[in-house]
């Protein structure tokens, strides 16, 4: 392979590239450098999924990374108990190691090594469960999840009687389920779902997640004490009882047939839906062309002398 600045580069292919290269990326990963090629395959998509009209709620969880409308669940730990302590004990070491050195290089080595070990094992997690769901289902529904929403910060409270003091708010418990969720993985397998539908023809959509969980899937009541802990929905009104995460999902499926029901011409499989990418300086712009057209039509009506 030739690159610009470089020339002839030698590189071990791993898999045949089944199209016309139409660029080449590099990186670096720690001590090993990787090229991924962007190839036109050309391969038309489906018209139908081999299974026509089958479809899958997903909820997504901390306990239970993917929990399906249908009772099944896929699950990963990434991290052990011993790995995340040998994890805290090399950033300790990384932090006592004097900046420049050789012995700091090493260390960050060693901390870099074990972060790669626990994305790839994320990394495969998502692409095979993605695998599972495009093959098996021709609607497969996501929630809406604002993971960087979920994932901010407790807000301090102050104490009124002690002014400069703060009452607890419980930002190492909220801190601890934060790096839970960042550590799912959530959007990655979304993403990947997406990827792999446009071979399968089938259709990924996001749905709002609210009120998902509080809502029985039987009579559609809506009662936050339905829930009675992370895994048990018992409804107030009917009495049905079910896993709460294959409750929501099948509330999430429901959701999700209802919007896909409703007519999307012109939208491939595995697409997303298109956003509104105006922003704050567009519309500063037209708020300012306003202004000054308005000006202008006030400044026509002033008689001249």
């Amino acid at each position: 392979m030739k690159l610009p600045k470089l020339g002839w580069v030698r590189l071990r292919i791993t898999r045949p590239l089944g199209g016309k290269v139409k660029n080449a990326t590099v990186s670096r990963d720690g001590e090993h450098w990787y090229v991924s090629f962007l190839v036109e395959d050309a391969l038309p998509p489906p018209e139908r999924h081999a299974d026509p009209g089958s479809a899958v709620g997903i909820d997504l969880g901390v306990v239970k990374v993917v929990t399906r409308s249908d009772g099944r669940f896929h699950h990963q730990v990434f991290a052990r108990d011993r790995e995340v302590e040998h994890a805290k004990k090399l950033q300790r070491d990384f932090a006592r190691t004097t900046k420049r050195s050789a012995r700091r290089k090493k260390a960050a080595a060693r901390v870099a090594g074990m972060a790669r070990r626990v994305r790839r094992r994320r990394e495969d997690f998502a692409a095979k469960t993605a695998h599972i769901l495009a093959t098996g289902f021709e609607l497969v529904v996501f929630e809406a999840l604002k993971t960087r929403n979920m994932t901010a910060g407790a807000e301090p409270r102050p104490d009124p009687e002690r002014p400069g003091a703060f009452l607890p708010n419980g930002a190492a418990a909220k801190a601890g389920l934060n790096r839970s969720i960042l550590d799912k993985g959530w959007y990655r397998i979304e993403v990947a779902t997406r990827s792999r539908a446009r071979y399968t023809g089938t259709h990924v959509i996001t749905v709002n997640p609210a009120y998902t969980s509080q809502t029985c899937d039987v009579c559609k009541v809506v009662d936050r004490k339905s829930r009675e802990s992370q895994a048990v929905f018992r409804c107030t009104s009917c009495g049905h009882t079910a896993h709460a995460d294959v409750n929501a999902a099948k509330n999430i499926l429901t959701a999700g047939r209802a919007e896909f029901a409703q007519p999307r011409p012109g939208v491939r499989a595995g697409a997303r839906k298109p956003r509104n990418r105006v922003g704050r300086k567009a519309n500063r712009q037209a708020t300012a062309a306003q202004t000054t057209a308005t000006a202008a039509s006030r400044l026509a009506e002033i008689p001249r002398l």
